[in-house]
């Protein structure tokens, strides 16, 4: 739920997200509704009240979540290999095919990775290189 509601990390799912969107639409996926919101809200726009708008949806929905922590922040809390290749991994392979940077997904996916192997040690400062590109 933190992700949702913090400011800065909120701004990197949703960049996340977009990612995630713009690859599934090129590939020809209509994307379902991402935490209740629809797909096409999490793709770029120069609308800074949309954006506000998507953030504020998000934050709210993460207050109806609860302190339950998301299963791959466990295994990453617990040290053990994470879905990130499945996950994130997986979109960043699907946008090199398609020609769709993915920035973001390609940024998680390194963090989590070095997290893993054990060449950073896991703490929320570990998302800052992401933050600094929003």
């Amino acid at each position: 739920a933190a992700v949702r509601s913090t400011p800065g990390v909120n701004d990197v799912s949703v960049n996340i997200a977009a990612e995630v969107v713009t690859v599934a639409q090129s590939l020809g996926i209509q994307v379902e509704p991402i935490s209740g919101i629809p797909a096409d809200d999490y793709l770029p726009t120069d609308n800074a009240e949309a954006m506000e708008d998507l953030k504020s949806r998000l934050a709210e929905g993460a207050s109806n979540l609860g302190a339950g922590r998301p299963s791959m922040l466990q295994d990453v809390m617990k040290g053990r290999k994470t879905e990130i290749d499945y996950l994130n991994g997986f979109v960043a392979a699907r946008g090199d095919i398609v020609g769709v940077d993915t920035p973001f997904c390609d940024g998680i996916v390194d963090i989590v990775r070095r997290v893993e192997r054990g060449d950073m040690p896991y703490e929320e400062s570990n998302i800052d290189p992401l933050r600094a590109m929003v």
